[in-house]
Protein backbone atom coordinates (compact mmCIF):
# COMPACT_ATOMS: atom_id res chain seq x y z
CA UNK A 1 0.00 0.00 0.00
CA UNK A 2 1.18 3.46 -0.78
CA UNK A 3 0.62 6.58 1.53
CA UNK A 4 0.44 9.83 0.84
CA UNK A 5 3.83 11.47 0.80
CA UNK A 6 2.44 15.00 3.12
CA UNK A 7 0.39 13.34 5.84
CA UNK A 8 1.55 9.99 5.60
CA UNK A 9 -2.22 8.63 4.85
CA UNK A 10 -2.88 5.38 3.03
CA UNK A 11 -3.85 6.05 -0.63
CA UNK A 12 -6.55 4.37 -2.49
CA UNK A 13 -5.21 4.80 -5.68
CA UNK A 14 -1.34 3.43 -5.72
CA UNK A 15 -1.14 6.42 -8.81
CA UNK A 16 -1.09 9.20 -6.71
CA UNK A 17 1.26 10.78 -4.38
CA UNK A 18 -0.71 12.60 -2.43
CA UNK A 19 -4.39 11.85 -1.33
CA UNK A 20 -5.75 15.67 -2.41
CA UNK A 21 -4.79 18.93 -3.51
CA UNK A 22 -4.57 20.26 -0.03
CA UNK A 23 -1.39 17.73 0.97
CA UNK A 24 0.00 18.54 -2.43
CA UNK A 25 -0.07 22.29 -1.69
CA UNK A 26 1.33 21.95 1.43
CA UNK A 27 3.66 19.13 0.80
CA UNK A 28 5.33 21.67 -2.40
CA UNK A 29 5.09 24.97 0.00
CA UNK A 30 7.03 23.43 2.80
CA UNK A 31 9.82 23.18 0.03
CA UNK A 32 9.50 26.31 -0.99
CA UNK A 33 13.00 28.58 0.15
CA UNK A 34 11.86 32.92 0.63
CA UNK A 35 13.20 34.69 -2.31
CA UNK A 36 15.32 37.66 -1.21
CA UNK A 37 16.20 40.36 -3.94
CA UNK A 38 19.60 41.92 -3.22
CA UNK A 39 20.07 44.56 -5.59
CA UNK A 40 23.72 46.21 -6.75
CA UNK A 41 24.52 49.50 -6.88
CA UNK A 42 23.91 49.33 -11.15
CA UNK A 43 20.34 47.01 -9.91
CA UNK A 44 19.08 50.02 -7.88
CA UNK A 45 20.26 52.49 -10.57
CA UNK A 46 18.62 50.39 -12.99
CA UNK A 47 15.26 50.48 -11.14
CA UNK A 48 15.78 54.53 -10.46
CA UNK A 49 15.85 54.69 -14.04
CA UNK A 50 12.53 52.38 -14.78
CA UNK A 51 10.81 54.95 -11.77
CA UNK A 52 11.75 57.91 -13.65
CA UNK A 53 10.82 56.69 -17.25
CA UNK A 54 7.42 55.48 -15.58
CA UNK A 55 8.44 52.17 -16.73
CA UNK A 56 6.32 48.90 -15.48
CA UNK A 57 8.77 46.55 -13.53
CA UNK A 58 8.50 43.31 -12.33
CA UNK A 59 10.19 43.46 -9.31
CA UNK A 60 8.06 42.64 -5.98
CA UNK A 61 8.21 44.66 -2.97
CA UNK A 62 7.63 42.47 0.00
CA UNK A 63 8.97 42.35 3.42
CA UNK A 64 11.29 40.31 2.20
CA UNK A 65 13.12 42.42 -0.03
CA UNK A 66 16.26 44.82 1.05
CA UNK A 67 14.64 48.04 -0.81
CA UNK A 68 12.36 50.13 -0.50
CA UNK A 69 11.09 53.40 -2.52
CA UNK A 70 9.68 56.63 -1.09
CA UNK A 71 9.39 59.75 -2.02
CA UNK A 72 12.05 62.49 -1.72
CA UNK A 73 10.99 65.42 0.88
CA UNK A 74 12.45 68.10 -1.15
CA UNK A 75 11.28 67.63 -4.46
CA UNK A 76 8.85 64.77 -4.23
CA UNK A 77 10.35 62.22 -6.54
CA UNK A 78 10.70 58.88 -6.17
CA UNK A 79 13.59 57.35 -5.49
CA UNK A 80 14.73 53.56 -4.45
CA UNK A 81 16.91 53.18 -1.12
CA UNK A 82 17.74 50.49 1.09
CA UNK A 83 15.50 49.27 3.65
CA UNK A 84 16.52 50.60 7.10
CA UNK A 85 18.53 53.10 5.68
CA UNK A 86 18.26 56.84 7.49
CA UNK A 87 17.94 58.16 3.89
CA UNK A 88 14.82 61.00 3.05
CA UNK A 89 16.43 62.69 -0.33
CA UNK A 90 17.35 61.61 -3.64
CA UNK A 91 20.67 63.03 -4.00
CA UNK A 92 23.48 65.26 -2.65
CA UNK A 93 21.88 68.62 -4.31
CA UNK A 94 18.48 67.79 -2.55
CA UNK A 95 19.75 66.55 0.82
CA UNK A 96 21.94 69.75 1.22
CA UNK A 97 18.56 71.59 0.56
CA UNK A 98 17.14 69.46 3.29
CA UNK A 99 20.42 70.73 5.44
CA UNK A 100 19.68 74.54 4.63
CA UNK A 101 15.54 74.23 4.77
CA UNK A 102 16.51 72.96 8.48
CA UNK A 103 18.94 75.11 9.17
CA UNK A 104 16.39 78.14 10.72
CA UNK A 105 15.50 75.09 13.41
CA UNK A 106 18.55 74.90 14.98
CA UNK A 107 17.81 77.48 17.73
CA UNK A 108 14.31 77.39 19.66
CA UNK A 109 13.62 81.06 18.28
CA UNK A 110 14.64 82.34 14.88
CA UNK A 111 14.02 86.24 13.75
CA UNK A 112 13.18 87.41 10.12
CA UNK A 113 14.64 90.10 8.50
CA UNK A 114 13.50 91.21 4.51
CA UNK A 115 16.57 91.23 2.31
CA UNK A 116 15.98 92.36 -1.23
CA UNK A 117 12.27 91.66 -0.69
CA UNK A 118 12.89 88.42 0.66
CA UNK A 119 12.10 86.95 3.91
CA UNK A 120 15.57 85.27 5.56
CA UNK A 121 15.64 83.56 8.76
CA UNK A 122 18.37 84.28 11.21
CA UNK A 123 19.35 82.31 14.30
CA UNK A 124 20.36 84.49 16.89
CA UNK A 125 19.74 88.35 17.88
CA UNK A 126 23.78 89.19 16.74
CA UNK A 127 22.70 87.92 13.43
CA UNK A 128 19.92 90.23 13.49
CA UNK A 129 21.81 92.97 14.33
CA UNK A 130 24.67 92.31 11.47
CA UNK A 131 21.81 91.93 8.77
CA UNK A 132 20.59 95.51 10.09
CA UNK A 133 23.65 96.86 9.81
CA UNK A 134 24.76 95.68 6.32
CA UNK A 135 21.12 96.65 5.36
CA UNK A 136 21.40 100.53 6.78
CA UNK A 137 25.13 100.48 4.74
CA UNK A 138 22.86 99.69 1.91
CA UNK A 139 25.46 96.17 1.70
CA UNK A 140 24.16 93.32 -0.55
CA UNK A 141 24.55 89.87 1.47
CA UNK A 142 23.03 86.53 1.15
CA UNK A 143 22.90 83.53 3.64
CA UNK A 144 25.31 81.22 1.95
CA UNK A 145 25.84 77.40 1.13
CA UNK A 146 28.45 75.88 3.52
CA UNK A 147 31.97 75.60 2.83
CA UNK A 148 33.83 72.03 3.13
CA UNK A 149 36.73 71.27 5.29
CA UNK A 150 39.11 68.98 7.01
CA UNK A 151 39.85 68.48 10.62
CA UNK A 152 43.34 67.50 11.77
CA UNK A 153 42.12 63.98 11.71
CA UNK A 154 41.88 64.44 7.62
CA UNK A 155 37.14 64.21 8.25
CA UNK A 156 35.27 65.64 6.27
CA UNK A 157 33.20 68.74 7.47
CA UNK A 158 30.61 71.28 6.88
CA UNK A 159 30.70 75.28 7.80
CA UNK A 160 28.18 77.46 7.61
CA UNK A 161 28.68 80.93 7.72
CA UNK A 162 26.20 83.26 8.63
CA UNK A 163 27.18 85.81 6.00
CA UNK A 164 28.61 86.38 2.32
CA UNK A 165 29.11 89.43 1.01
CA UNK A 166 29.35 88.80 -2.78
CA UNK A 167 30.43 92.80 -3.70
CA UNK A 168 33.57 92.08 -1.43
CA UNK A 169 34.12 88.61 -1.83
CA UNK A 170 34.09 88.49 2.10
CA UNK A 171 32.07 85.91 5.12
CA UNK A 172 30.91 87.61 7.96
CA UNK A 173 29.94 84.86 11.34
CA UNK A 174 29.07 86.57 14.59
CA UNK A 175 30.22 84.22 17.39
CA UNK A 176 30.95 84.61 20.94
CA UNK A 177 34.14 83.95 23.20
CA UNK A 178 33.39 80.57 24.09
CA UNK A 179 32.49 79.31 20.68
CA UNK A 180 35.74 81.07 18.79
CA UNK A 181 37.75 78.77 21.08
CA UNK A 182 35.02 75.68 20.17
CA UNK A 183 35.91 76.43 16.57
CA UNK A 184 39.48 77.23 16.61
CA UNK A 185 40.56 74.32 14.14
CA UNK A 186 37.58 75.16 11.71
CA UNK A 187 38.26 79.19 11.97
CA UNK A 188 42.68 78.45 11.57
CA UNK A 189 41.41 76.52 8.14
CA UNK A 190 39.99 78.68 6.93
CA UNK A 191 41.71 82.32 7.54
CA UNK A 192 44.19 81.31 5.13
CA UNK A 193 41.74 80.13 2.35
CA UNK A 194 38.78 82.83 2.41
CA UNK A 195 37.67 86.31 3.42
CA UNK A 196 36.43 85.59 7.19
CA UNK A 197 35.64 88.43 9.74
CA UNK A 198 34.63 86.44 12.80
CA UNK A 199 33.43 87.99 16.55
CA UNK A 200 30.88 89.67 18.73
CA UNK A 201 28.86 92.19 16.78
CA UNK A 202 31.11 95.35 17.61
CA UNK A 203 34.27 93.48 16.57
CA UNK A 204 32.63 92.89 12.93
CA UNK A 205 31.21 96.14 12.41
CA UNK A 206 34.81 97.76 13.30
CA UNK A 207 36.58 95.30 11.02
CA UNK A 208 34.71 95.56 8.24
CA UNK A 209 34.85 99.37 8.10
CA UNK A 210 38.99 98.59 7.94
CA UNK A 211 38.35 96.27 5.74
CA UNK A 212 36.60 97.95 3.29
CA UNK A 213 37.30 102.28 4.31
CA UNK A 214 34.51 103.01 1.67
CA UNK A 215 31.76 101.09 3.23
Amino acid sequence: MKSCKYCNNILENNKNIFCNRSCAASYNNSKRKGIKYELSEVGLKNLKEAIKKRLKTKLILSERTNITIMNCSICNSLFVKKRNYPKKTCSEDCRIKSILKNRKRICSKHFIISNNGTDVYLDSSWELEVAYFLNEKQINWIRPNYLVWYDKNGNKKRFFPDFYLPDFDLYLDPKNKLVIELDKEKIEYFNSKINLIFGNVKLIKEKFTAYIPSA
